[in-house]
């Protein structure tokens, strides 16, 4: 966390666009709308962050680690948002069509939204222990037939 303090601005917007220049595709993409669509209409706010965990625990340990990197640095980022002025919404707003596919105005202001969770709420959404993590995955591997 002090290593990120220190950084320079233009490092870090670095490694971000190093990171995510990376993937052949948007990390939510429109495979996820229907799932995503109805995570963001939960009105209950335990259960749409309970939601979002298990979204984010059938991604491959990598994809769910550079997810967790990206939306880390972005959280550090607007907890200084008082002197730079990129609040998580500001930030939600700008990383949104890097991470997921919009179709239209409405779902372009829901998404924005579900980018500003993930930034608001990075640290509990990744207090996942490794163990679980695994049992998860060989879960749905066994039931699903598939990898996650």
């Amino acid at each position: 966390n002090n290593e990120i303090k220190e950084l320079d601005a233009s490092v870090l917007t670095s490694t971000l666009k190093t990171l995510l220049s990376k993937h052949d595709n948007i990390i939510f993409n429109e495979n996820f709308s229907p799932l995503l669509e109805k995570i963001i209409d939960i009105e209950d706010e335990f259960k749409r962050i309970q939601a979002i965990k298990f979204l984010l625990l059938s991604f491959s340990h990598t994809k769910f680690t550079q997810i967790h990197a990206v939306l880390k640095m972005l959280h550090v980022v607007s907890q200084h948002a008082e002197d730079n002025l990129m609040t998580s919404e500001n930030l939600a707003t700008c990383i949104m069509p890097t991470l997921l596919t919009v179709t239209t105005r409405d779902m372009m202001k829901k998404y924005i939204a579900f980018v500003k969770v993930l930034v608001d709420h990075c640290e509990e959404l990744f207090e996942v222990d490794k163990k679980f993590q695994d049992q998860f995955r060989s879960f749905v591997a066994d039931e699903c037939q598939t990898d996650v």
